[in-house]
C-alpha cells in the first residue's frame, strides 16, 4: 500500500492514506507487521494512519523514571517528555500538512500508558487509545488526578487473564485500569472499556484493531 516515510530522531514514521470519508487521523505505536494486519482489517472508511516505531520502550515511552518490575528487566528511564517533544515538533507538522482531521493517539502496553500521559500534556489528540495500557505505572493514578487528560474520549482495554501473574505489580492491572476508568467517567469523559480473552501477550494486533475501530466511532 502507498505510504510516505519520515525519520524523526530515532522514530520511524509511516503514513498511510485514509479510505472513504473518514475524518480521523490515527497515530499508533506499531511495527511493520502489526501495521500490515491493521490495514488489512480496517474497512473502506479507514482513517489516515501514521505508524510510529523504533523506540527503546523503557526509555522513550515512560513518563518519569521508575524501577524495573521484572528481575531480568530494565529500569524505566522516563524520557517520554523528549519523545513527546519530537512527536509534536517534528512528526505532527509532517503528518498534518494536508487538511485537518481529528487526531487520535493509540498504543499497547507501555505505549498505551504513554498515549494517556501525553494527553495530559497536549490537547492536540482528541481521542486516546490505551490498549492493555501499563496503568500500574508507579504514581500514574495520582498524577492523572492532578493533571487530567486534555482529550475528549478514551478507549481502554485489558485481557481477562492479565491479572493472573505472580508479579505483584502486574497483578494489580485490572484494579488500576478500573480506577482510571471510574475517574475518567466521573469527570465527564467519553470512556469505553473492553475485556479481551487472554493474557497481556495474546492477539496484540487484533486488540489494537478493535480499539482503533472503536475510537473512530466515538465522539
Amino acid at each position: 500500500m502507498l505510504q510516505e516515510i519520515y525519520q524523526a530522531g530515532s522514530i520511524q514514521c509511516r503514513k498511510y492514506p485514509a479510505r472513504g470519508n473518514c475524518e480521523d487521523r490515527v497515530y499508533a505505536v506499531l511495527d511493520d507487521s502489526e501495521a500490515e494486519f491493521l490495514l488489512q482489517g480496517l474497512d473502506s472508511q479507514a482513517p489516515e494512519l501514521i505508524t510510529l516505531s523504533g523506540f527503546d520502550w523503557n526509555r522513550d515511552l515512560s513518563p518519569w523514571p521508575a524501577e524495573k518490575v521484572f528481575e531480568r528487566g530494565e529500569d524505566f528511564l522516563g524520557e517520554g517528555e523528549k519523545t513527546l517533544q519530537i512527536l509534536m515538533e517534528q512528526v505532527v507538522p509532517w503528518a498534518e500538512s494536508e487538511k485537518p482531521k481529528t487526531a487520535i493517539l493509540a498504543g499497547y502496553s507501555l505505549a498505551g500508558l504513554f498515549a494517556l500521559w501525553a494527553s495530559t500534556k497536549t490537547a492536540h489528540f482528541r481521542k486516546i487509545g490505551s490498549m492493555s495500557g501499563s496503568l500500574w505505572y508507579p504514581g500514574f493514578q495520582e498524577y492523572l488526578r492532578i493533571h487530567p487528560p486534555r482529550c475528549r474520549s478514551v478507549y481502554l482495554s485489558l485481557g481477562d487473564r492479565e491479572s493472573h501473574t505472580k508479579n505483584p505489580v502486574m497483578s494489580g492491572i485490572a484494579e488500576h485500569t478500573g480506577a482510571v476508568r471510574l475517574f475518567l467517567e466521573s469527570q465527564g469523559y467519553s470512556c469505553r472499556f473492553e475485556w479481551n480473552p487472554g493474557n497481556h501477550f495474546q492477539k496484540v494486533p487484533e486488540r489494537m484493531l478493535k480499539g482503533i475501530r472503536t475510537l473512530c466511532e466515538m465522539p
